[in-house]
């Protein structure tokens, strides 16, 4: 698994998963803090693991992400790599399997940007900058960010981690 089969997942990703109505709508109309949230939330892994399957398996983090979550549905024990996303979702799956991927992106989310769930973390981010190099966000009048995409990445999850503890 290399870095190659990552980029194909993430080009796939974006095409099958991300790009609609209202992804388009938080990149050109939401500010810093409110299109990244939605952004991030517009990464459906329940999507991106069935329209993108071969290139997840073949990507190391996505792989693991889909390991993991096969294991937390048939109530198996997980390698404990994303403890506090694990016991989250578990909770999630607990509410019924028709509702936790909502559930997972709503409440759980955070975890993957906390430092609790490196591979998570890594899954999004490069996302998050193939997305936000294809359609230049820093410049773009609603975001207005001082900086490359990477630093935009590092200091928006800061953001996002701060505000989701604060209203949790």
């Amino acid at each position: 698994m290399s870095d190659a089969n990552c980029h194909k997942l993430t080009k796939c990703a974006i095409k099958k998963c991300v790009l609609g109505n209202d992804f388009t709508r938080a990149i050109n109309t939401l500010k810093q803090d409110d299109m990244f949230e939605a952004v991030i939330e517009e990464m459906d892994l329940s999507c991106i693991m069935g329209k993108c399957n071969k290139e997840c398996k073949d990507c190391e983090q996505c792989n693991y992400a889909w390991d993991q979550i096969l294991k937390l549905a048939n109530g198996k024990d997980t390698e404990g790599k994303c403890p506090k996303l694990e016991r989250c979702s578990v909770e999630c799956i607990k509410q019924g399997l028709d509702k936790a991927f909502d559930c997972v992106r709503q409440r759980c989310n955070i975890h993957c940007f906390d430092g609790d769930c490196p591979s998570c973390s890594t899954m999004a981010r490069r996302l998050f900058l193939q997305i936000c190099r294809e359609n230049d966000l820093p410049k773009k009048p609603n975001v207005n960010f001082d900086g490359s995409c990477a630093l935009m990445f590092d200091t928006l999850s800061r953001n996002y981690v701060a505000r989701k503890a604060r209203n949790a």
